[in-house]
């Protein structure tokens, strides 16, 4: 028997191969980074990966499907760098799933010379997902990477998530929703500017797919205009504002139906509108509050809330509240008062009550000065919860959870993050 023939005896199975290289290769995350901003652990495993894939060629196609899973072009020179993909290595193609584009670009092409781009696109047959990412703003359309012939692959019926971020649409809103696939089950928008200009009578885009919808720090006219997008099915809505300018409003589209809605805010921000319609089952309020009482976070919360059309059918509620800033007061410092948890239950017990509410749970992080033991904090929190809820007792209470980590904050200086979890269910 030949030296190759023992070989190929004693290599293992490419189907256990493969089922070891999906143990080693990175979790797949939803905000993914490039293996410089990994974790440590995952530049660990993502050089496992490359280490293994010259194994053999039966163990290089098993660790392309992950290696090249996403794939970041995020700095000058990106048509450069597409150009590549396309014309010296399109045997990657078939294994791209995420595609997280930085368009940094001034290439002063014409369209008509970037129509490779469209073929690019299309040769990613597992393609799902594209981030657009652009500083560059107020742009002649024919500029954009729209025009460069990426509209094809953004109607593409594979393409099912779509995230844009950092894009500047100011000659023409219709841009934004135009370049919507009907296709799309999930979509951000982050940064996105498009304040002054007027959309009259605009097209309903139908959005039939549309499950998850995620809107960051973005003014655009299609956000109030009614009718514009039509998304029935849509299940999770997530609104983030953190600037402290004018009141802010729903989209008058959004459907009652909505099941989920997260909103993060800072307590500086004006309370949101929220319209008349929605009627969430789960709601999940993420407040920055680095200034002033938690009973005044309470309170913007609880006002919050409050202007749901139907708070009483909530069934899970959770609230989450940041103070990110390191404060040298200890623990006693950002823990509430018993009063700011008297409040609170004040607040729940109608929805308790009255309501369908089923679960609370109640979050509280943010980073001391120095080491500090939270051990006897636990049993003193405990008894000042369960005094101050006691009116929505008997249910099941969890007890008082405190994790501790550590970290440097802007002074360089190192500071324990302490995280307080409690929650409270009904019998």
């Amino acid at each position: 028997m030949s030296t190759r023939a023992r070989a190929e005896r004693r290599a293992l199975p490419v189907e256990l191969v493969s089922e070891i290289i999906d143990i080693v290769a990175p979790q797949e995350s939803n905000n993914p980074h490039p293996v410089t901003y990994m974790s440590n652990a995952d530049q660990e495993a993502f050089r496992t990966l490359v280490a293994a894939s010259l194994v053999s060629h039966s163990w290089n196609a098993v660790c392309r499907r992950h290696i090249f899973h996403t794939v970041f072009m995020f700095s000058s020179n990106t048509s450069t760098r597409l150009s590549f993909l396309h014309f010296q290595a399109p045997h990657l193609a078939e294994y791209i799933r995420r595609l997280y584009v930085w368009w940094n670009d001034d290439d002063p092409r014409p369209a008509s010379e970037c129509q490779w781009l469209a073929e690019c696109l299309y040769r990613m047959k597992n393609f799902r997902e594209l981030i657009l990412v652009s500083i560059l703003a107020g742009l002649p359309t024919e500029r954009r990477i729209l025009a460069a012939g990426a509209m094809p692959i953004l109607y593409a019926s594979r393409l099912r998530k779509l995230s844009l971020r950092d894009w500047d649409f100011a000659e023409d809103a219709y841009d934004l929703p135009g370049m919507l696939s009907p296709t799309l089950e999930e979509l951000v928008l982050e940064n996105i500017r498009t304040e002054n200009i007027e959309m009259e009578a605009p097209p309903t885009t139908h959005l039939a797919a549309l499950r998850r919808l995620v809107l960051v720090d973005t003014v655009h006219p299609m956000l109030s205009a009614e009718n514009i997008i039509e998304c029935r099915c849509l299940q999770y809505l997530e609104l983030q504002w953190l600037h402290d300018t004018d009141s802010w409003n729903m989209p008058p589209w959004i459907p009652a139906s909505l099941s989920e809605f997260a909103l993060i805010s800072s307590s500086r921000c004006a309370l949101p509108n929220f319209g008349q319609t929605i009627r969430p089952s789960v709601v999940k309020v993420t407040l920055f509050g680095n200034y002033g009482p938690l009973s005044g976070l309470f309170t913007w919360i609880k006002d919050c809330i409050d202007r749901l059309p139907f708070p009483n059918l909530i069934k899970v509620l959770k609230i989450s509240i940041l103070k990110s800033f390191s404060t040298p007061t200890g623990v006693d410092g950002f823990l509430p008062e018993t009063s700011d948890y008297e409040m609170l239950s004040r607040f729940l017990q109608p929805l308790w009550r009255d309501g369908v509410l089923e679960n609370f749970a109640l979050t509280i992080i943010t980073s001391i000065d120095g080491d500090h033991d939270v051990a006897p904090d636990s049993a003193r929190e405990s008894v000042k919860l369960n005094a101050a809820f006691a009116g929505l007792l008997p249910a099941n209470v969890s007890d008082v959870r405190f994790i501790v980590g550590e970290q440097f904050n802007f002074r360089m200086t190192r500071a324990t993050v302490v995280d307080m979890r409690w929650g409270i269910q009904r019998l």
